[in-house]
């Protein structure tokens, strides 16, 4: 998408994706934002934000807040990260297109989304069940309006602290959920 101005931001969008101008500028402004505190710094980074609609990610209550600065609920005592955050612990780990990459804590599906605009290869775990399924449904469902992209996320529902043992090893793991400590079966 142009990265030159809202407006031609906005009209690419709405006719390459057909998505709502109103989340689109609000998108745009994040995006802004997301630059000026270098929290995303390269092109690569910074499409991979721009492609990825975090208003489909998030609970119908948090919608009017899809794109604040915030963590927001998103059931089973979880929340999505903040755009800030997500941005710059992706840039922190420098995907490659052809990179494999791990990600433990699936949650709602936008950290993997915005991986899946970086590389073609992306496993996601996530431990609780009924938040796996609906996310799995989240991406399917997106895949179906013609999100391709998302076709590159495979999904697990299961304890990310053993990793994926049949599909590794990964060029990059990334750890979205709370954990103390750094599981060994990851290292």
């Amino acid at each position: 998408p142009p990265m030159d101005t809202r407006a031609n931001f906005i009209a690419w969008m709405v006719k390459n994706r057909g998505e709502d101008p109103k989340f689109l500028g609000e998108r745009w402004d994040r995006f802004q934002a997301l630059v000026a505190n270098r929290d995303v710094s390269d092109d690569r980074n910074k499409r991979a934000f721009l492609m990825t609609p975090r208003e489909e990610f998030v609970r119908q209550p948090n919608l009017p807040r899809a794109y604040a600065n915030a963590f927001l609920d998103i059931g089973y005592g979880v929340t999505i990260s903040g755009p800030h955050l997500v941005g710059r612990m992706t840039t922190s780990i420098d995907v490659q297109h052809g990179d494999k990459v791990l990600e433990i804590g699936t949650g709602s599906g936008y950290q993997s989304a915005y991986l899946s605009n970086l590389t073609d290869k992306v496993w996601s775990i996530e431990i609780i069940k009924p938040l796996a399924e609906r996310t799995r449904g989240v991406y399917d469902g997106l895949i179906a309006r013609g999100y391709s992209e998302f076709k590159a996320i495979t999904t697990k529902n299961a304890d990310g602290y053993y990793g994926w043992e049949e599909n590794a090893p990964f060029d990059k793991i990334i750890v979205t959920c709370g954990i103390d400590h750094i599981p060994p079966p990851l290292l």
